[in-house]
C-alpha cells in the first residue's frame, strides 16, 4: 500500500513540471514531420513511403534471422512499392514458431519494450517494440488522431477501456484512479452498472474532461446505461474508440446519449498498421507514414478499390520486431474515391475488423475480452479460446503446457475482470480446431461448445 501511495505521489510531482521539459526531444521531432507529412502531394507521399519501405526491408534482410539467407536481398531496393510482392506473406502461425528468429539480432533487449497480444485468434504472441525510437513514433501519430478530433494540446481524458484499475489494496479495490501525469481519469467499466452510473457520471462531471477514450462496448454501456437513468453527462469533444469494431448503432447511441462526435481508430500491438478517422468521419485514412497495407484475397492478389479482401500489413518503425506482409485477419475495402477533407492518403472504406470478442454476463450484458490479459496471465498457454451458450457461463478451453497452476491463474485473472457475473468452466485440450472459414477465434457463441 505504501508503495502505491509513494508512486502515485511521483506522477503527482510530474504532472506539475511543463511538457516542455518532460516530453521527449524525439517526440516532438516525430510529431512535427507526422504534421508536415499530411499536407504533402500524393507523389512526394509515395516517395516518402518507398524510401521507408525500402529502410526496413534492407534492416530485415541484414539483421532479423527469419529474413536471412532467403534470398531477399536481390530484390532491393524496391522501384515501386508494389515489388513488395516479391516477399513473403507472414501469418500468424508462422511467427509464432519461429518467434525469435523475427527479433532483431542488433537490438539488444535493453533498447526494447516487451508486450502481449491475443489479437483475434486468441494465440497469445510477445512482442517486442524498440525502445525510445518506436514508442515515440506511436505517440507522434496517436497525436494526430488526438488532433483530428479537434482536442486542445493539454486535454484531460476520461479512460474506461479494459485495464484493471490500480488500488492501495491491489486491482480493482477502488473503482476510479488519477493518472495526473497523464492528464486521465481511468474508471473501472467492471464496475460499472446501473447501481454505479451516476456516481461515474458525477466524477466525470468534477474533472472536466475533453474526451472519453474507450473500447466501443465500454462507451456503449455507458451511453446505455447513462439513457436509462435518465441521467445527463458531462460535455465533452469527442469520444476516442478503438479495439473493438464499432458497431453503427452503437455509435448513434453513443453519439446521442454523449452529445460529442465519436472517432475510431484502427491499429494492432504489432505496430505494422494504423488508420483513423478525419474530421468527417467517412471512412479511415490509412496511416501511410506508418506502415503499407495491401488487401488482398483469398490467393494472394491485390484486389481493386471497392472489392473486400484480407488486409495485409507491413510496418516501418519497430525495428525490434518488424512485420512485413503481416497478415492481419481483418477484413477491408478500399475506398475508390478520395475522403473530401482533401488528405492523399487512401481511405478504407469498409473496415470489417475485429469479430464480436464479447461475452454475455448473467445480467445480459456484453462483457469485452480486450480487457487486456497480461503476460503472467497468460504464461504457458499456447492458445486460448472461449465457449458460450447460455449467459453467465462460459467454457475457457487451452492449449499449454503440463503446469498445473494454469487453470486456477486464468480463472482468477478473468474472475478479476468479470466479477461473478460470469462462471469460467477451464479446462485444457490438446488442440483446438480453427472456426468457420478455417480461421482461428478467440469467441464461439451459440451451438455445441465440447
Amino acid at each position: 500500500m505504501i508503495r502505491w501511495y509513494l508512486k502515485q505521489g511521483l506522477k503527482h510531482a510530474v504532472a506539475l513540471v511543463p511538457d516542455a521539459i518532460t516530453e521527449p526531444h524525439g517526440v516532438r521531432g516525430r510529431r512535427q514531420l507526422v504534421e508536415q507529412v499530411e499536407r504533402w502531394p500524393a507523389d512526394r507521399m509515395r516517395t516518402e513511403q518507398l524510401r521507408r519501405m525500402n529502410l526496413i526491408l534492407e534492416w530485415a534482410v541484414e539483421h532479423v534471422p527469419f529474413y536471412q539467407d532467403r534470398d531477399l536481398a536481390r530484390t532491393l531496393p524496391l522501384r515501386e512499392i508494389d515489388d513488395l510482392h516479391q516477399w513473403p506473406v507472414l501469418d500468424r502461425g508462422t511467427l509464432m514458431v519461429h518467434r525469435q528468429e523475427f527479433c532483431s539480432d542488433r537490438t539488444p533487449s535493453w533498447k526494447t519494450r516487451r508486450g502481449m497480444t491475443t489479437g483475434r485468434s486468441g494465440e497469445p504472441l510477445a512482442i517486442r517494440w524498440e525502445w525510445p525510437n518506436a514508442l515515440w513514433w506511436e505517440q507522434a501519430f496517436h497525436d494526430r488522431l488526438y488532433r483530428w478530433a479537434g482536442l486542445p494540446k493539454r486535454f484531460r481524458r476520461v479512460m474506461l477501456r479494459g485495464g484493471l484499475v490500480d488500488g492501495p489494496r491491489g486491482p480493482e479495490s477502488r473503482w476510479w484512479q488519477m493518472v495526473p501525469h497523464r492528464r486521465a481519469l481511468v474508471l473501472s467499466v467492471f464496475q460499472l452498472s446501473h447501481a454505479t452510473v451516476e456516481r461515474y457520471l458525477q466524477a466525470m462531471a468534477r474533472f472536466r474532461p475533453h474526451v472519453l477514450q474507450a473500447y466501443p462496448s465500454a462507451a456503449a454501456k455507458l451511453a446505455r446505461l447513462t439513457s436509462d437513468a435518465g441521467l445527463v453527462p458531462p460535455r465533452l469533444t469527442a469520444v476516442l474508440t478503438s479495439s473493438e469494431s464499432l458497431l453503427a448503432d452503437d455509435r448513434m447511441l453513443i453519439e446521442g446519449v454523449m452529445n460529442a462526435p465519436v472517432f475510431d481508430f484502427y491499429g494492432h500491438a504489432e505496430h505494422a498498421i494504423a488508420a483513423a478517422q478525419c474530421e468527417r468521419r467517412e471512412g479511415y485514412h490509412l496511416f501511410e507514414d506508418y506502415g503499407y497495407a495491401e488487401i488482398l484475397d483469398a490467393s494472394g492478389t491485390p484486389v481493386d478499390p471497392g472489392v473486400v479482401g484480407e488486409l495485409v500489413a507491413t510496418g516501418f518503425h519497430n525495428r525490434a520486431m518488424p512485420f512485413i506482409r503481416y497478415r492481419t485477419g481483418d477484413m477491408a475495402a478500399l475506398s475508390p474515391t478520395r475522403c473530401p477533407c482533401g488528405r492523399v492518403s487512401r481511405v478504407l472504406g469498409v473496415l470489417e475488423g475485429r469479430p464480436p470478442d464479447y461475452l454475455i454476463a448473467s445480467d445480459g450484458q456484453r462483457v469485452s475480452l480486450r480487457f487486456g490479459l497480461g503476460s503472467a496471465d497468460l504464461r504457458g498457454i499456447e492458445e486460448l479460446r472461449f465457449f458460450q451458450s447460455s449467459p453467465g457461463v462460459v467454457d475457457v478451453r487451452f492449449v499449454g503446457t503440463k503446469e498445473g497452476s494454469i487453470p486456477e491463474r486464468l480463472s482468477a485473472a478473468l474472475r478479476r475482470r468479470t466479477g461473478n457475473r460470469i462462471v469460467y468452466r477451464i479446462s485444457r485440450a490438446d488442440r483446438l480446431p480453427p472456426g468457420p472459414g478455417g480461421k482461428a477465434v478467440l469467441v464461439v457463441h451459440g451451438g455445441d461448445t465440447k
